[in-house]
């Protein structure tokens, strides 16, 4: 079975979290509405004056409501602080993107610079600090649920870690109208094994 990378893992959880907290709203608020017209239809029908607002079913609410936004609040602070810290357990390559009209550069330690190809090692933390060239583009890849902005005179950063190895076409593509071009402003992702990634970084050297 295969292992799912970790930002897709936190973002599935935080997805299931606001999906239980979304439910269980809707469940308490239909459950409470129901009773209401229930209990105001039978005082109704005996002469009674209907239901008014309680204290108790007030307070109730309020904690009901209050909880599901704090909840909601914690899970959405702790998946974005998820993103801004990488493991640290694990090899790290720290790579240089350049987005320009309409491509990407990626720049390795050594020097070597790829057009439109990504080369990573897998089960290692690559960090990709970007930023552009001309204008705004976003370096997006959907297969590990992380984005960032290249601005022209600004760094932006993202973390992952792929776990699966392969050559992935297009995995990665700009998220911000940019020109023409941008419906093609995409790069292919390869994902080596740590020892052939070594030897694909040790036969490219700087250029």
């Amino acid at each position: 079975m295969a292992t799912l990378p970790p930002t897709v893992l936190n973002w599935q959880s935080v997805f299931n979290m606001y999906l239980v907290l979304g439910v269980s709203g809707a469940i308490f608020a239909y459950g409470l509405m129901f009773f209401y017209i229930l209990n105001g239809r039978r005082k109704s029908s005996t002469g009674g004056m209907g239901v008014r607002g309680g204290g108790r079913g007030n307070l109730l609410t309020l904690i009901v409501v209050t909880g599901i936004v704090i909840a909601a609040f914690i899970a959405g602070v702790e998946g974005n602080s998820f993103m801004w810290n990488s493991p640290q357990n694990l090899p790290t390559l720290t790579i240089t993107v350049h987005a320009y009209q309409w491509g990407w550069n990626f720049t390795y330690p050594n020097g070597y610079t790829s057009t439109d190809t990504l080369t990573v090692p897998a089960n290692t933390t690559v960090i990709l600090n970007v930023t552009s060239e001309d204008v705004f583009h976003d370096l997006g890849i959907p297969m590990f649920d992380v984005k960032a902005d290249a601005i022209p005179g600004q760094w932006d950063a993202l973390w992952f870690v792929a776990t699966q190895t392969g050559i992935y076409p297009y995995a990665i593509r700009c998220y911000e109208l940019c020109g023409v071009g941008h419906a093609y402003m995409t790069a292919n992702l390869t994902v080596l094994t740590p020892s052939e990634f070594s030897f694909w970084y040790a036969h490219h050297g700087s250029t």
